[in-house]
């Protein structure tokens, strides 16, 4: 894949700087991604390109010693620090009030990542109730986490789980995905970005167009092993960008997928 199907022209240059310095912001306390976007001061996006240091929690800097702060710039580009919270897997309970209108409405539904109220329809609702192979292979809407998925041209493969943007670029929605395996979504590096993925997967009965509940976005190519090669891989990884948030992020809620863009 070319950075210019994934990458802001306007952000090009500092995606080198951001592969070179994150290992090593990484290896920070409390720091559990890094991506790019703009500096913000007392909540106001000064329209400076910066590399993000996602947080679970932002402390005052009196609490961190010099070596674990994060630098005012790398390699003179401004940096910022923004606070995510915990990136965990699992749904949370409906907050009061959506569990009030959940309840007046008759509704069985969860919580989505944005606070909204999603309703699980019958097969959802079955298969968080009766979790069994045959449910899995089903077709289910919202589509979670260990249910068939695939891209249209393999057999089925395992939706690994759903997460979302946490610091999307400036001016650019947030976006919600799949993950999975490259094999899974991309086909084995024989896709193209756009690609329809079917849940559930062909070999369980899904049909394009019918089934598509998102299409491919990015993937990590797999260097398969040559003779007397070592492999090169350390990830089997896609994620494919959801047709709607409400098509997927079933049980096991949204994860958080730290600079998806």
């Amino acid at each position: 894949m070319q950075a210019e199907q994934i990458i802001p022209a306007e952000f090009r240059d500092l995606a080198e700087a951001q592969r070179t310095e994150e290992e090593a912001l990484m290896a920070r306390p409390n720091v559990v991604g890094v991506a790019l976007g703009n500096k913000y001061i007392d909540g106001k996006d000064t329209g400076k390109k910066a590399i993000v240091a996602l947080v679970d929690a932002k402390l005052p800097k009196d609490l961190l010693s010099q070596a674990d702060r994060i630098p005012a710039t790398i390699k003179q580009i401004p940096t910022d620090v923004q606070e995510v919270g915990i990136i965990q897997a699992g749904s949370s309970p409906l907050s009061p009030s959506l569990a009030l209108r959940a309840e007046e409405a008759g509704l069985a539904a969860r919580e989505d990542a944005t606070g909204h109220l999603l309703k699980l329809d019958d097969a959802a609702l079955a298969a968080r109730q009766n979790i069994g192979p045959f449910t899995l292979a089903s077709r289910v809407r919202p589509a979670y986490g260990g249910v068939s998925v695939g891209h249209y041209k393999i057999t089925a493969g395992t939706l690994g789980t759903c997460c979302y943007d946490a610091s999307p670029f400036p001016g650019v929605p947030q976006r919600y995905y799949i993950l999975s395996n490259n094999h899974v979504l991309a086909n084995s590096n024989a896709a193209n970005i756009g690609d329809p993925i079917l849940q559930p997967g062909p070999y369980d009965g899904g049909t394009y167009p019918a089934d598509v509940i998102a299409k491919l976005s990015r993937f990590v190519p797999i260097r398969f092993q040559q003779q007397g090669q070592t492999p090169l891989n350390y990830v089997d990884a896609a994620v494919a960008e959801a047709t709607s948030p409400t098509s997927t992020g079933g049980s096991t809620g949204w994860g958080t997928c730290v600079g998806c863009s």
